[in-house]
């Protein structure tokens, strides 16, 4: 990341901070009515909820992370109900350890996962191996001084719980922030990432399209220049499959100029075909050449554009639609 500061860092630095502060009395507080075979039991269940709930987001990580900024909200909301209920005497400890553990292993479960897509979002490479040391460090000495804090002064109880709240929340708004922040930018490099393969996309188109002169090379150089083509479409493929698969999630307008480009590709897949069976047909090599300017054309303005709106699915269909009608004139 550019920024100077990390939201993500100060976020672990302050809630680690309170957390480390209010922990000790909490965990003293909570665990005098909780026998050790009652933990076991409850920290068993936590581990087989993250295992189902892990198991969920790795076949599902594009729809849940979609619930990510939700589930912030809702821990906050019914920690702080939690809290609200602990200070009016309404719960015990061990009914809040209870409701602790339930929470935990749900809601904050649900968070950790959508953190982990989001942290493999927002940083690139060396920089999520960078924020995880910088992390590791800032929220270490955070640790430090809250400990520091918490070994020389005993808190009461419910400011206590109540710092252990505002960690929480604390932590959870500066998420919020950056899961804002990064799916804007992070739908910004997916605009420049479609951009770039698109012109690499049109210069193979154009390469394949373009070799006019094959119809006059030799047997042998036509066996290469269609060895070549063969290549390209393969890449093409490829390429096509990657923007698919990429960008599952685009909108109406993105999918169905992604369904018309996969028409237009078989479109131009059944040109070369004609191209290299009607390559020794002399009299009709002006209706290939009129079919290569045709396509070509066609993609010089799809090229053109910076964004895909409505207007170039309705460039597509004409492209097509033009595709056709050499297609029959080519019978």
């Amino acid at each position: 990341m550019k920024n100077k500061f990390d939201l993500l860092i100060i976020s672990g630095l302050f809630s680690n901070l309170f957390y480390s502060i209010a922990y000790p009395i909490i965990h003293i507080k909570c665990m005098q009515d909780i026998s050790s075979n009652f933990m076991s039991l409850s920290q068993l269940i936590s581990c087989i909820l993250a295992i189902i709930i892990s198991q969920l987001w790795i076949k599902y990580s594009d729809k849940l992370y979609k619930t990510f900024g939700i589930s912030l909200v809702l821990e906050c909301v019914f920690f702080g109900a939690l809290l609200v209920l602990f200070l009016l005497g309404l719960v015990t400890p061990k009914i809040y350890y209870i409701i602790d553990c339930i929470l935990s292993a749900t809601i904050t479960r649900n968070i950790i996962n959508g953190g982990c897509r989001l942290k493999a979002i927002r940083y690139e490479g060396q920089n999520r191996e960078l924020y995880d040391h910088k992390n590791t460090v800032m929220c270490n000495i955070a640790s430090i001084c809250g400990f520091l804090f918490s070994s020389l002064y005993t808190l009461p109880t419910n400011l206590a719980f109540f710092l252990m709240f505002i960690g929480v929340s604390v932590d959870n708004l500066f998420y919020f922030l950056v899961y804002k922040e990064t799916n804007k930018n992070y739908k910004w490099r997916g605009e420049i990432v479609m951009r770039n393969r698109k012109e690499e996309l049109n210069k193979m188109m154009s390469e394949l399209i373009d070799r006019v002169e094959f119809a006059e090379l030799t047997s042998e150089d036509r066996v290469e220049q269609m060895a070549k083509i063969d290549k390209n479409i393969e890449f093409l493929f490829e390429l096509i499959s990657d923007l698919q698969h990429d960008y599952d999630e685009l909108d109406k307008a993105e999918k169905e100029y992604q369904n018309k480009r996969a028409e237009l590709k078989n479109k131009v897949f059944k040109a070369r075909n004609i191209f290299a069976k009607k390559q020794g047909e002399d009299n009709n090599r002006e209706k290939l050449i009129e079919l290569s300017y045709e396509i070509s054309n066609a993609m010089n303005k799809i090229r053109a554009k910076e964004r895909r709106t409505e207007s170039d699915v309705r460039t597509l269909e004409e492209l097509a639609q033009r595709l056709e009608e050499v297609f029959n004139k080519l019978k």
